[in-house]
């Protein structure tokens, strides 16, 4: 028969590793947060133009079919030209040379540029705080759950 003592013990040791992960999940989700919130207020606009592509593979050995990353040009408000490759790979590829896109860097940076909807994404911070949330769930189930009767 296990004492409530060893029990109890049993219930952190399980809910400590994964509480430590959620509140790491949530410092994550709110420096990600607050890089987005800087990035759309701070963010310059500009009108971009797709030069060409870059073809990059799945890391995946059975999906070798290429995915394709956009190239841009654009002026810079200090009048600048610069390129460069697009952070999202897709498949199949949306776009045309030649198309013009809308393009988002911060004015001290504009090497740092991305196309504004690669920018604008708020997928990874969901994804975050989803993950926080099943680890901080998981965290609380040993004290909210009975612990299975002896057989």
């Amino acid at each position: 028969m296990m004492t409530d003592m060893k029990l109890w013990l049993m219930r952190v040791g399980f809910a400590l590793p994964f509480g430590a992960m959620g509140l790491y999940l949530v410092t994550v989700a709110v420096r990600l947060f607050a890089r987005q919130r800087e990035w759309r207020s701070r963010a310059i606009t500009a009108e971009g133009k797709i030069v060409g592509f870059e073809q990059e593979r799945s890391s995946s050995t059975k999906d070798q079919r290429p995915y394709f990353a956009p190239v841009v040009t654009f002026t810079a408000a200090n009048g600048q030209s610069i390129q460069f490759k697009s952070s999202t790979s897709v498949r199949p590829n949306p776009y045309t040379i030649g198309q013009q896109v809308a393009v988002r860097y911060l004015p001290e940076n504009p090497e740092g540029a991305d196309l504004e909807s690669s920018a604008s994404s708020w997928l990874p911070l969901i994804a975050v705080i989803v993950l926080a949330a099943v680890a901080l769930t998981a965290a609380t189930l040993p004290f909210v759950l009975k612990p299975p009767a002896p057989r």
